[in-house]
């Protein structure tokens, strides 16, 4: 997480400690059963930071992660549109297919599927298997092109 945000947005050396505290406190919070507290993390760094700095930094890579996904997501959708192919796919599940794949994209590391994404989707990743793999092979052809769509989200600012 800390490598995928400092590689596209500049932090300063001051808070390079607060990025990987903030993320440290993120995975937490999605991994363990009781997740790491704002003050135990201050005290690891001899109370460096503020208790207002932890939280506005989580803010910050959280808002930052889903916009990478959104852009993701977005553009693997539109790849679906140049192939008839997807005709045999639900809308639904296209979408569902193309969240999937950015997730996947997004943090390899991380379940890109939780119980709670299935519930709000509908499908099971099992349901998604054959669309998210046809969608894979399509953005793997299509990334060896420089085409039209590549260009349009390469160059939205992140």
């Amino acid at each position: 997480m800390v490598d995928r945000f400092l590689l596209l947005r500049p932090i300063t050396s001051d808070k390079l400690r607060l990025v990987g505290l903030t993320s440290m406190l993120i995975s937490s919070e999605i991994e363990e059963r009781k997740a790491l507290t704002i003050p135990s993390l201050l005290a690891m760094t001899g109370n460096n930071y503020s208790r207002k700095e932890l939280p506005e930094m989580e803010i910050d890579i959280l808002h930052f992660f889903n916009f990478v996904l959104e852009c993701l997501s977005y553009y693997l959708s539109e790849l679906s549109l140049l192939d008839c192919s997807y005709l045999e796919y639900l809308p639904s599940q296209e979408a569902a297919s193309a969240i999937f794949l950015a997730m996947c994209n997004a943090d390899c590391e991380m379940r890109p599927w939780s119980l709670e994404t299935e519930t709000f989707s509908g499908y099971r990743p099992s349901e998604l298997k054959d669309c998210v793999l046809h969608l894979h092979r399509l953005h793997g052809i299509v990334s060896k092109e420089d085409g039209y769509l590549q260009r349009k989200y390469k160059n939205r600012e992140v």
